[in-house]
């Protein structure tokens, strides 16, 4: 019967039942493309703000940790200094996008590969953190940061909103391999200068009562090496490894790589060589391997801002830095970096 009437209809009423039909599967195709669209885009929204929440907990963990570095200097006698690593990493993820109760910081011990076992406190917890000194005590922060969206979508299959979370921990490393135009002899009863503790470690507090010194001149100490070494490295840009050796060479004479890395015609804020506003990361070696050789045995390694322009003798001065300790660039070691060392700040997980 339906298909009698529907030969028998005039030819306007079968062209609306057709369009009739024809807006009703726009319809549904529309709503299935915009239900495609809208997962797409929670989906999208969701992987960004997992991203951005990975980067928040790496940025607040190394700022935390370089604040934990501060506060250990002092042996965690200024409080303002201990407090500033829980706000530290909280200001920071914040800054980054990260929901403040979604924000925890903990401290942790030295451990290159991190597990919960390495924990010790929050880090509100103050007076837990600072008289721990197990495995060397506080070396390193752990940030968990995290984040909740509405979704333009999940609201039918009630998932209204996501949560993306992200977690880093940093730790304070000694700096174990680094590079530099000079070699400074540190060790007083070998020919050196006052500034190495009897078993090769950097003494801070003699480095400093030093003062200004001359690190390239026609006569240096010089570990009883070769009367022939001036201060220079047989290659500024020859990564030396700490312990380790760290080749001299002869020679007075005017150095134009020197003079660029001292003046900043090549940056002295790069990879290795610097740590900030040219102050030079420099070697510091004990004695020479063996004794008379070029060969240096570096010990420690320890921040000096250098004069100079490669003229005259002197050539360049150094004076120790002792208000910067962290390394911007670098390999790190195993084990606990010592206080007044130059220590490196890194992410580990």
């Amino acid at each position: 019967m339906h298909a009698f009437l529907r030969r028998n209809l005039p030819r306007r009423m079968r062209s609306y039942d057709e369009h009739g039909f024809s807006i009703v599967l726009v319809a549904l195709l529309m709503t299935g493309m915009l239900s495609v669209t809208a997962v797409v885009l929670d989906l999208g929204q969701a992987y960004s703000n997992h991203r951005q929440m990975q980067n928040a907990a790496d940025a607040a963990a190394l700022a935390a940790t370089r604040a934990l570095d501060k506060a250990r200097l002092v042996s965690y006698a200024n409080t303002s200094l201990n407090s500033a690593v829980d706000t530290t990493a909280s200001d920071v993820a914040s800054k980054n996008g990260a929901q403040g109760s979604q924000v925890s910081c903990q401290v942790i011990r030295w451990n290159y590969y991190l597990d919960n076992s390495q924990i010790i406190a929050p880090c509100s917890a103050t007076a837990t953190w600072t008289a721990d000194t197990t495995n060397g005590g506080p070396a390193g922060v752990l940030v968990n940061t995290g984040v909740t969206a509405k979704t333009a979508f999940g609201g039918v299959i009630n998932q209204s909103t996501t949560t993306a979370k992200g977690s880093a921990a940093a730790s304070i490393q000694p700096l174990a391999a680094g590079r530099g135009p000079f070699i400074v002899c540190g060790q007083k009863s070998n020919d050196g200068y006052d500034m190495l503790n009897a078993d090769g470690t950097f003494n801070a507090a003699k480095a400093k009562a030093v003062g200004t010194f001359a690190i390239q001149a026609a006569q240096l100490p010089r570990c009883n090496g070769p009367a022939a070494f001036k201060g220079k490295a047989a290659d500024p840009s020859a990564v030396f490894n700490i312990p380790g050796i760290d080749v001299g060479t002869n020679g007075n004479g005017f150095d134009a790589t020197i003079q660029g890395i001292v003046l900043g015609a090549t940056p002295c804020n790069g990879q290795d060589p610097a740590v900030t506003d040219c102050d030079l990361a420099i070697p510091i070696a004990d004695s020479t391997v063996p004794a008379g050789s070029y060969n240096f045995h570096v010990t420690s390694v320890a921040v000096f801002h250098i004069t100079g322009d490669g003229h005259g003798n002197p050539k360049y001065f150094a004076t120790y830095v002792g208000n910067l300790d962290q390394a911007r660039g670098g390999q790190g070691g195993t084990g606990v970096c010592a206080v007044g060392s130059l220590c490196l700040v890194k992410l580990v997980a």
